[in-house]
């Protein structure tokens, strides 16, 4: 970690496709909203498109190991 409290990496769309898959969710890449990739600790709101318009936001904890 950084002295700001931010990752040397960074969790893109990817990596979020991957953890929601670990956890049974089934997704493409492309369904992820994500502005831009995450750097830092915390909570971090991630929205999910799905069919008919449906938008679900699920919380990703980025937390030291």
């Amino acid at each position: 970690l950084g002295e700001a409290g931010s990752a040397f990496g960074s969790i893109g769309s990817n990596k979020i496709v991957e953890l929601l898959q670990e956890k049974g969710i089934r997704i493409d890449k492309s369904q992820v909203l994500l502005d831009h990739p995450i750097k830092t600790l915390g909570a971090h709101k991630i929205k999910i498109e799905l069919d008919h318009g449906f938008v679900p936001e699920v919380t990703l904890k980025v937390e030291k190991e």
